[in-house]
């Protein structure tokens, strides 16, 4: 299978592009900047140009979608809104003009509403699952959850496999672990992905198992590591927080509060690098 994979040239990209390589697909980098690896095709595009996502994706027969502005820090909020959407947008509509039957995306765990918030947001439940509604009040976030809409929309219009991947922070665990430790000792920084993360290797295993599920639908699925960041006990953390939600877990373990049991049953993935305090 070829795969066009938008955003190669990023962090996560990266390491997409050699898990599909070492997966035995014949991989297409598409990005406005080159990765600097040969190891597969590249094709110069701006996602925001459907003539050229048209080009680069001509010939492929799924699109790994990871082409994005990944944060409102130092970026305008029109700009991330309308690069993340136009850009999710061109994408599925070559894929349809194209005959293109596979779709995955990134997607962010930021389309719940809490990263970017400008008011308290109130939570149901904890942890949170793919039952729980979307409340995003910021670019970044609405951005992702209209993407995600985009790429049902397709699969109503063509019954492509679509599937979004709600990534928390994306980390290093294993060539930067100070980074990590950073992030797991700063209780507000870690509040942002509701002290939820994964490592960049899973990052682009969960890409590459959704491009091989069958039947997917229009999903939008969580993908965390199985317990999170926090040194203190999930549900007191939950209490503290959000203290009006209920909380679905034990009282004493330091489970995520992004349950990816759906990604699990769906995709058969499991994060298999965890950070060891």
């Amino acid at each position: 299978m070829r795969v066009a994979v938008t955003g190669a040239s990023g962090r996560i990209g990266r390491f997409a592009v050699r898990e599909l390589l070492r997966a035995g697909y014949d991989v297409r980098q598409v990005d406005r900047t080159h990765p600097g690896e040969g190891e597969a095709a590249f094709i110069q595009t701006d996602i925001r140009d459907l003539g050229q996502v048209c080009v680069a994706l001509h010939g492929c027969d799924a699109v790994l979608h990871l082409a994005a502005i990944p944060t409102l820090t130092g970026q305008s909020a029109p700009e991330v809104f309308a690069v993340n959407v136009l850009g999710t947008f061109n994408v599925c509509e070559a894929a349809a003009l194209l005959g293109i039957g596979r779709v995955a995306a990134i997607s962010s765990a930021s389309a719940l509403g809490v990263a970017y918030r400008h008011r308290t947001v109130q939570l149901n439940y904890l942890p949170v699952d793919e039952d729980h509604p979307l409340v995003p009040q910021d670019a970044y976030g609405l951005s992702k959850q209209v993407g995600e809409d985009v790429l049902r929309a397709l699969h109503r219009r063509t019954d492509a496999v679509t599937v979004s991947l709600r990534f928390p922070a994306v980390l290093d665990v294993v060539g930067q672990p100070e980074q990590v430790a950073a992030l797991a000792a700063d209780e507000q920084r870690a509040l942002h992905t509701l002290w939820a993360y994964l490592d960049l290797r899973d990052a682009a295993l969960a890409c590459r198992l959704a491009l091989e599920a069958r039947g997917l639908s229009g999903e939008g699925l969580y993908v965390a590591a199985p317990e999170g960041l926090n040194a203190e006990p999930s549900a007191a953390l939950a209490a503290r927080h959000f203290p009006d939600a209920e909380v679905r877990a034990d009282a004493t373990g330091h489970w995520a509060m992004l349950d990816s049991q759906r990604a699990e049953r769906l995709l058969g993935f499991r994060a298999e690098r965890v950070y060891q305090s």
